[in-house]
């Protein structure tokens, strides 16, 4: 994870400043945007999170262990905001300066590591107390627009 953030950092400088590309200012415009909502979205899922978040994948509860399911905030709606922020600051970020190439290819890379991630976590959140009742039902990464 971290040398796919690494290079997808460089990747998107490079591009930006080595290749002559540029996209629709419309385009640069929303992606900022949608970086920023992403930001938000980060800040928002951390701070509901407090002394809870790392960036380890959790452990299931152990007996005695009073960390709790958190299930307010943007957890009311995804049960991994914070990857969502981060799926989309790496689809947006590098458009903001026209670095379509690394958009893309990041994206994906960064599609693959969460795969795994996320499959892991999943695997614990599944072994704590009250999972069953209340995330279960909560989307993984795409929150549901409505109500069936």
């Amino acid at each position: 994870m971290v040398g796919v953030h690494t290079t997808w950092f460089i990747a998107m400088l490079c591009e930006h400043y080595l290749r002559s590309s540029s996209i629709p200012a419309v385009i640069s415009w929303v992606a900022l945007i949608v970086f920023v909502a992403a930001q938000l979205l980060r800040v928002w899922a951390l701070r509901v999170l407090g002394s809870q978040w790392n960036v380890q994948v959790m452990a299931p509860a152990s007996d005695g262990d009073n960390v709790r399911l958190v299930t307010v905030g943007p957890y009311r709606y995804v049960r991994h905001p914070n990857y969502l922020a981060v799926i989309l600051e790496f689809a947006a970020l590098p458009l903001v300066g026209s670095a379509t190439i690394t958009a893309v290819v990041w994206s994906c890379l960064n599609g693959l590591v969460l795969y795994f991630r996320i499959r892991r976590e999943e695997q614990y959140l599944k072994r704590r107390p009250g999972f069953e009742g209340c995330l279960s039902k909560v989307p993984c990464l795409v929150p549901r627009l409505w109500v069936l």
